[in-house]
């Protein structure tokens, strides 16, 4: 009998060591990356020519940092870039909600095929209508303008949004009907059972929206290289952080090396990303927890 328990005690501890090991190895290989960006900002000149620093470096500085900053017109940028993903998050939110909340709730013509037209905007690529889009937007001499994409958030066609529709549309049909029953009976209108009733159960799948929003449209390039091309944003200066660095340094007639450029858009990069992983060490749980009342398996 002991050495059965042994026996299984020592299987149940290989397990475990095999799953301990798998994990670490994929978590090292996901993270490898952002590691390497972070031992490559900090290093000298010195150190980055050097081969055998992998990692290390024997005199860390800011100074590459510091100089991304520079070049990306940091705050300027942060704080319009934060401005715009707010704006497009809460709009989002707000025109996700109504169609999700109208889908999932009521029965009326037509609505499987309006649901469909949905889920097919999970399937065209947004390249297929930039032209008419662009064209469309030009004509209201809206290009350069954030209000061009706002637009497109507050009237539930820009990013992800079918994406968004289809997980409030799944979690208010998870709702039950008794909910609305009784407040109905408490003399409720549809109005005061909508917002009083139905949405603040909803709120964690609204805050799951308004994060993801927020992130997306952050990181997107695809939208804001299109409706933008004077305007200070992140995600823009990013892409020319090492062809700006370049400018720099040869205007004041300095040498530059092809490792210094890729430093350089590596420091830009971590602090593009800077802000988002902050965002989701402070909100991790409500991805989480949006995601798995999202209804997806009703």
């Amino acid at each position: 009998m002991n050495t059965l328990a042994i026996r299984n005690e020592a299987r149940k501890l290989t397990v475990s060591i095999i799953r301990a090991t798998l994990i670490i190895g994929v978590c090292f290989t996901i993270l490898y990356p952002l590691l390497l960006k972070f031992a490559i900002c900090f290093k000298s000149p010195e150190d980055l020519l050097d081969s055998s620093m992998a990692f290390l470096s024997r005199n860390p500085t800011l100074e590459t940092l510091k100089t991304a900053y520079k070049m990306m017109n940091y705050t300027e940028s942060f704080w319009n870039t934060a401005l715009l993903c707010t704006l497009s998050g809460l709009f989002h939110v707000i025109s996700c909600t109504l169609v999700g909340y109208s889908m999932g709730r009521y029965k009326y013509k037509l609505k499987s095929i309006i649901f469909g037209f949905v889920i097919m905007t999970l399937i065209v690529p947004p390249q297929v209508i930039s032209i008419p889009m662009y064209l469309f937007f030009g004509n209201m001499s809206l290009i350069d303008n954030p209000v061009s994409l706002l637009l497109l958030y507050l009237t539930g066609n820009s990013l992800k949004s079918g994406l968004y529709i289809y997980l409030l549309t799944q979690f208010f049909r998870s709702l039950p009907k008794e909910l609305e029953e009784a407040a109905l009976v408490d003399g409720a209108g549809e109005l005061k059972t909508m917002f009083f009733v139905m949405l603040p159960n909803a709120r964690l799948m609204m805050i799951t929206v308004f994060l993801f929003t927020f992130v997306w449209q952050w990181t997107d390039i695809f939208y804001t290289s299109m409706f933008f091309k004077n305007y200070e944003l992140l995600s823009l200066n990013l892409g020319v952080v090492g062809s700006t660095y370049h400018q720099y340094m040869y205007n004041l007639k300095l040498p530059t090396h092809p490792m210094l450029i890729s430093q350089m858009n590596n420091a830009g990069s971590l602090l593009f990303i800077l802000p988002l992983i902050l965002i989701y060490l402070i909100c991790n749980k409500y991805f989480v927890q949006g995601v798995e009342r999202s209804g997806i398996v009703g």
